[in-house]
């Protein structure tokens, strides 16, 4: 068996934990505080497609949590969130969920609160040290720094406001890169009206949407470049710009640090796979 990259990881547990709370399901969220999810690709064969192998969900959370998410209601409802979170591909199927044991967790509460801060801030610290030690677009840099440097200070509205603008200029990237792509490769009105709807798009929405209804069926190429999971990803785009307009007006919105914490550690990630697609997609060959 094989265990996707921890980042990956931690944004299913995030999205799981917001779908939760979506859902009310908080007889099954409060067992999730502190855990650690890891999705497991294994050689066994689902029976269900030709060829197509198990990937288990496995969730380790502290002992009390363990026996009480064993139990058949909340196991059968956790699994089923899971297996509608998961994306089935030709490759892999969802199998199931396991439940095991988080070690290592404080039995009390000062010792928690102690690390659970320690975690966050490092967060922060190390987006800002793959910022320095990376070559990005100098836009998307400027915002990235002003962000951690609002969210190690505490100011969290201010901190995600600054994330989104960060993005807003990562999806341009990503845009202008597939429009690339595309006169490469494509016709030339689809080339035409990919930029004028999708890259000179005069709202953010709008690109975002643009692309999106573009790219949804080019997973394949993108997961040949190494971004596996790609509709997540912009998914994940989409949430954080919507977050960014709520906290960037006067709506009176409050960001929590746990939300805060979970949208920088899932934009490292975005660093890790998207920007490497910027840079090979111009030249990538069809698929």
């Amino acid at each position: 068996m094989s265990e996707v990259d921890y980042s990956e990881n931690d944004m299913f547990l995030s999205t799981l934990k917001e779908y939760l709370e979506s859902v009310e399901a908080e007889d099954i969220l409060k067992h999730l505080e502190p855990s650690k999810l890891s999705i497991v690709y294994s050689n066994q064969f689902t029976g269900t497609l030709w060829n197509q192998r198990s990937a288990y969900v496995d969730i380790k959370v502290p002992v009390r949590s363990k026996k009480a998410l064993e139990d058949n209601s909340l196991f059968r409802r956790l699994n089923r969130y899971c297996g509608e979170l998961y994306e089935n591909t030709e490759e892999y199927g969802y199998a199931g969920l396991r439940i095991g044991v988080l070690v290592g967790i404080p039995t009390t509460s000062t010792e928690s609160k102690d690390i659970k801060f320690y975690s966050k801030n490092q967060v922060y610290e190390n987006l800002r040290t793959k910022v320095h030690n990376s070559t990005l677009d100098p836009i998307e840099e400027m915002y990235l720094l002003e962000a951690c440097a609002c969210a190690i200070n505490g100011q969290r509205l201010s901190a995600v406001t600054m994330l989104g603008c960060a993005a807003e200029q990562l999806l341009l990237l990503l845009s202008r890169s597939y429009l690339k792509f595309l006169q490469n490769h494509g016709s030339e009105n689809e080339t035409k009206k990919f930029n004028d709807n999708v890259v000179e798009a005069k709202k953010a929405h709008a690109r975002l949407d643009g692309f999106k209804r573009t790219v949804a069926n080019q997973e394949k190429l993108f997961e040949s470049l190494g971004l596996e999971n790609s509709n997540l990803h912009f998914q994940y785009l989409d949430f954080l710009r919507q977050i960014r307009n709520e906290s960037g007006h006067p709506t009176g919105v409050r960001v929590s640090e746990e939300d805060v914490n979970s949208l920088f550690v899932n934009y490292q990630l975005l660093i890790d796979r998207v920007h490497p697609l910027i840079l090979s997609l111009p030249n990538a060959n069809p698929i």
